[in-house]
């Protein structure tokens, strides 16, 4: 039966997949190949909670690479960068193969990135630049330590480069507009991040420099359309709110500024 589970799975058939090893999952619970099926089916299920609890499990059964950068990419996408970073951290004394050591590399930047621990990114670029290990995601970071410093003309350069190499690296695009808007050139940096939120409309800083950017233009409506797109997705965000606030009373329409604030009022308190 579990061969029948890896035919499904093979063929994309997922919630199959799933009612397939339910029905094997007490005679099979110890298999390696059985848990491991069934987190990768809990994760194309979306099923989050359940992948981290099968793939705990796996970690005492196994310590393979593989299943360790899972268990990294996993904590990292429910905002448990600390135990990601203890995983990571761990990992950099093993032996990896090149695309291990790759993946590595961008999750402990992506990492530092979060907790905006410029030494830390630091260190990760030296030790992998020893290994030549120069991507798109390594010239990013260095644009970002470079904006730290304040060298602006490097951190252009290294974030053209960024993007030249991988053009749908959004955060990029988006540090690339802040430093052109920083040096004057608000046009240039609108046009970057208009390129951010073509490939990632969700990206929360590029809405916000489209939206306060516009906002600086006169242009209320194209902000405010911006932003409550974004808040149809994210209805959670309090400071887009906010700003979702402002701009319809710039707009003229306190009656929906009204029923916003009252929304937020509801969900955060006093605002």
């Amino acid at each position: 039966m579990l061969l029948t589970a890896q035919a499904y799975y093979q063929n994309k058939s997922f919630k199959k997949c799933f009612l397939e090893l339910i029905q094997i999952s007490q005679k099979m619970s110890h298999d390696l190949d059985f848990l491991e099926l069934l987190f990768k089916v809990q994760i194309k299920l979306q099923d989050l909670s359940a992948a981290t609890k099968t793939l705990t499990v796996i970690m005492t059964k196994s310590d393979r690479v593989d299943f360790a950068l899972a268990q990294m990419n996993l904590l990292m996408s429910l905002n448990r960068h600390n135990e990601a970073l203890d995983i990571g951290l761990s990992l950099q004394s093993r032996i990896l193969m090149g695309i291990e050591s790759k993946q590595l590399f961008h999750n402990l930047i992506d990492i530092y990135i979060v907790f905006n621990d410029f030494e830390g990114l630091q260190e990760v670029l030296n030790q992998y630049q020893v290994e030549s290990m120069v991507d798109d995601m390594s010239l990013f970071a260095q644009g970002l330590l470079h904006i730290q410093s304040d060298r602006a003309e490097e951190a252009i350069n290294c974030l053209r480069e960024a993007v030249r190499l991988n053009p749908q690296l959004d955060r990029a695009w988006v540090s690339l507009a802040i430093m052109h808007n920083k040096m004057g050139d608000m046009e240039l940096g609108l046009a970057n991040i208009e390129k951010a939120l073509d490939i990632n409309s969700q990206n929360p800083v590029a809405v916000k420099c489209y939206a306060i950017w516009k906002e600086q233009l006169g242009e209320y409506k194209s902000a405010c359309n911006k932003v409550s797109s974004y808040l149809q997705v994210n209805n959670f965000d309090q400071e887009m709110t906010k700003k979702e606030i402002e701009l319809l009373n710039k707009l003229g329409l306190p009656g929906l500024a009204f029923t916003e604030e009252v929304k937020l009022r509801y969900y955060f308190g006093h605002i």
